[in-house]
């Protein structure tokens, strides 16, 4: 191989971020043009699982950059953006509820590229351009298989179900001020209206078999454990548990019609007032190119927003995607109506 050849496909790799994979031997130095040598890109990410670090370090090191990355929680990132010249350049977000919170703050700026209207669904970005998805991961029914018979599982057909008499004091639930668990109440106001999603979730308080867990771990390992019966989590932290004990008494359970579905979203966007909006910029446009996006939902647990990716999570912990194209930005505006109806429903 020439010299020319391998500092192209070094180039290459090193864009895709994987360039702390590849051993890289032609000599090439760091492209300076793209910024200057002590520019420090800053990321901030409400995400814990994916080693940023790691996935972004070749496209710092191929451009000449320092790279930053804070994890911390949505009300830090607020806190960063109000203090003056510390704004991250560059924000990740773990749900659509931090998305959207961003995004209603006027923390994030429009974001265009063509590269992301053409990679990513329109049902997984903003329609004001302020964020995209980068990976989706299904939110569905968890159950016992030991607890739950066989013929049981056809009555369960969406959401709603689980508030039916024949799961009292059978069922578990997280808080309701998890993510995902906001999210669903939202789209259950979408798809029922206010006063019948209410209902739901007063059916599902009723049924409870235990107080709410902080987390779904908690309650997944209360679901394994036989405390409850069934429940609703992340398929995601559902596929860690069961990768990590293939014994486990844990199994998700598949809608027969794939619109009662649900799914979450991590996703990213440039913030309003960051100091390397070009850097910013490109760096998300790598991280929904098909090697790299399929890097990051594999992390998670998830599927790639970018559908020409490869998917890694096994099929039969993979989440359902609803065929409707429930629009994440859609329910976004809904949140502050599910925690009142929360609240109402007396859901900790």
């Amino acid at each position: 191989m020439s010299a020319a050849t391998a500092g192209g496909l070094c180039r290459k790799l090193m864009q895709l971020g994987l360039a702390l994979l590849v051993a890289c031997s032609s000599g090439e130095t760091p492209d300076q043009s793209a910024a200057p040598p002590d520019t420090t890109l800053s990321v901030f990410t409400t995400v814990a699982e994916p080693p940023l670090e790691e996935l972004l370090g070749g496209y710092a090191r191929h451009h000449g950059v320092q790279l930053s990355v804070t994890h911390g929680d949505l009300q830090s990132f607020h806190q960063m953006t109000q203090t003056e010249g510390h704004s991250p350049d560059l924000f990740v977000a773990g749900s659509i509820p931090d998305l959207t919170l961003a995004s209603r703050e006027n923390v994030l700026r429009p974001f265009r590229s063509a590269l992301v209207l053409e990679r990513i669904p329109q049902a997984w970005r903003d329609p004001e351009k302020s964020w995209t998805a980068l990976a989706v991961r299904g939110r569905g029914v968890a159950l016992n298989p030991v607890l739950v018979a066989e013929p049981e599982l056809a009555s369960i057909s969406g959401f709603a179900s689980l508030a039916d008499d024949r799961w009292r004091d059978r069922l578990c639930l997280s808080s309701s001020s998890v993510a995902g668990n906001r999210s669903l109440i939202a789209r259950l106001i979408r798809d029922h209206g206010e006063r019948q999603a209410e209902i739901v979730v007063r059916g599902w308080r009723d049924n409870l078999a235990q107080p709410v867990y902080a987390d779904d771990a908690q309650l997944l390992q209360a679901i394994a454990d036989g405390s409850c019966a069934i429940g609703i989590a992340g398929f995601d932290k559902l596929a860690r548990l069961i990768d990590a004990d293939q014994t486990v008494n844990l199994r998700p359970h598949r809608f027969a019609d794939p619109d009662q579905a649900h799914v979450e979203l991590s996703g990213a966007g440039v913030t309003r007032h960051a100091r390397h909006p070009e850097q910013a910029a490109a760096m998300l446009e790598l991280l929904i190119e098909a090697e790299a996006n399929a890097k990051f939902a594999a992390m998670l647990y998830a599927l790639p927003a970018n559908p020409r990716a490869t998917i890694s999570i096994r099929p039969h912990l993979r989440g359902q995607l609803p065929a409707d194209g429930v629009n994440a930005a859609e329910l976004g505006f809904l949140l502050e109506d599910a925690v009142r109806l929360a609240e109402r429903a007396r859901y900790p």
